[in-house]
């Protein structure tokens, strides 16, 4: 007898007949593995699947109208076998792969995609690791080395990928012959890290810090992609800008605090950018430097007076320690 009919003498001679899939395009198995529902009509209480080949080590109630067969992880097209006496072979095949989000870290160019059904890399009869993802992006394909599958069936990393100007990209993916449904549209959005404070009532140039802030990788002074600057509901008139840094001139106004600020490329296919963690106030005091002495000490700083740029100028006794600055 086959070694894997082995301890089935619990089973009835009854094979199953009319063994059906019940097929939802919706709920293919994870590459990780997941669960199909199979559906017969007759057959033993008991039966063992195979997977290309290998005993399941679970055990199915076929006198159920349904029957949901754990599978085991893989990917692309694949078949499971039935029966005792007679082997039914049910094809089926594993998800597409889907993805959820991507994230990017600059600071060490790499790239990750996140989702489901990414499947990983699998060793050949030489133990040499085999890469079946392909990922094309803007219509360029990934080279094989830079594609690492970081956390199995979920995560993938682009190493080597650089990214500074705002804007969307197209990212195709496979794993072997199963492709994603539809090209994931990313938008690297505009990442702001600091911004400059100017008075209200006198206005100002404010200079914004951060990351995608323009589609041109030389610093220039054209905007020739129509970018849209707000503070709250108050445009910044664009100055000039390179992919770290835009400047721009805000008016006299009524002013504010903790505002939205917002940047909108009008030529791109992404959405208007509005910062969740900075928020603008007016009037900020920042202080630049400061001297001590003989009694006397000049601050030097910017909303710290009437006039855009101040002095404050404090005296009295014994005040001839070094000034240490903090705009906490």
């Amino acid at each position: 007898m086959d070694p894997m009919m082995n301890n089935l003498n619990d089973y009835s001679s009854l094979d199953p007949f009319d063994v059906k899939l019940v097929e939802d395009k919706h709920h293919f198995p994870s590459t990780s593995g997941g669960e199909l529902t199979l559906t017969a009509s007759g057959g033993y209480n008991k039966a063992l699947a195979w997977f290309e080949g290998d005993l399941s080590s679970d055990s199915y109630d076929f006198r159920k109208p349904n029957v949901n067969v754990h599978i085991p992880p893989g990917y692309g097209q694949y078949y499971m076998q039935l029966g005792y006496k007679k082997i039914t072979n049910i094809d089926f095949q594993y998800a597409p792969p889907t993805i959820s989000n991507v994230s990017y870290d600059d600071s060490k160019s790499e790239l990750f995609i996140n989702g489901d059904s990414f499947y990983y890399q699998f060793l050949d009869g030489n133990k040499n690791k085999i890469t079946i993802q392909k990922v094309v992006i803007d219509g360029i394909a990934i080279e094989e080395r830079d594609i690492q599958v970081t956390i199995e069936h979920t995560q993938i990393k682009i190493k080597n990928f650089t990214r500074v100007i705002p804007g969307p990209i197209s990212i195709f993916l496979s794993i072997d012959d199963t492709t994603i449904e539809k090209n994931y549209t990313h938008c690297f959005t505009p990442i702001i890290t600091s911004i400059t404070s100017v008075s209200n009532t006198l206005g100002g140039i404010i200079t914004i810090k951060g990351s995608f802030l323009s589609y041109n990788t030389t610093p220039t002074n054209s905007n020739s992609f129509s970018t849209t600057i707000k503070i709250g509901d108050k445009i910044c008139k664009f100055i000039n800008s390179t992919t770290k840094e835009i400047v721009c001139q805000l008016d006299s106004n009524n002013g504010g605090s903790n505002l939205p600020i917002s940047i909108l490329f009008n030529m791109s296919k992404c959405p208007e950018s509005v910062n969740d963690k900075f928020r603008y106030t007016y009037s900020v005091p920042t202080l630049i430097n400061g001297t001590s002495d003989n009694g006397l000490v000049t601050l030097y700083g910017i909303n710290i007076g009437r006039e855009i740029d101040s002095i404050i100028q404090i005296s009295g006794e014994d005040i001839n320690q070094p000034i240490n600055l903090s705009n906490d």
